[in-house]
């Protein structure tokens, strides 16, 4: 039996390419399966609150956890429920106001160089180029702020990428 060296036979080629092209294949895609499904957001979006059916321009922010909302005149009914309702107006920044009815999900107590204060969080659906996604939005007054939303990683997550080039787009 002679011996051939520098020439493989067909079994082995074959047998290569068994092994190596699956791992090219995995080598082209994405880091993750999802993630040549998420959108681009950029540092500043138009957005709409369905609940409200107003627009706003939201300030994306990574260092955020969660989402927040300016809000005023805001009554909790039967506080002590275990599902109290809240009710509360939000305003844009074109003046356009809207009183909104939800559910209390959770409060958190906030401490600032001002005291420490109660916070409530509501669901909220953001609507933004056609998507919807629901999450939950700390209320408290944003008025001395330029921006009356701010999106938290609560709402980016597994959905959006940040880049912070982009320009705001335009509301649908």
């Amino acid at each position: 039996m002679m011996k051939r060296f520098g020439v493989a036979n067909r079994a082995t080629t074959e047998g290569y390419l068994t092994f190596l092209l699956p791992v090219l294949i995995s080598m082209a895609m994405p880091a993750y399966a999802g993630e040549a499904t998420k959108q681009t957001v950029g540092a500043v979006e138009t957005i709409i609150v369905k609940e409200a059916d107003i627009s706003f321009e939201a300030r994306i922010d990574t260092g955020a956890e969660s989402s927040s909302m300016h809000a005023i005149q805001i009554h909790v009914s039967e506080p002590d429920a275990e599902m109290p309702r809240i009710s509360f107006v939000v305003i844009n920044r074109n003046g356009e106001a809207r009183r909104i009815h939800s559910k209390v999900d959770s409060m958190v107590r906030v401490r600032n160089a001002e005291g420490s204060s109660v916070r409530y969080k509501v669901p909220l659906t953001v609507r933004w180029r056609g998507y919807e996604k629901t999450v939950l939005f700390t209320l408290k007054s944003r008025i001395n702020m330029h921006y009356r939303v701010l999106l938290g990683r609560n709402w980016l997550r597994g959905d959006y990428l940040v880049d912070v080039d982009r320009t705001p787009a335009a509301v649908d």
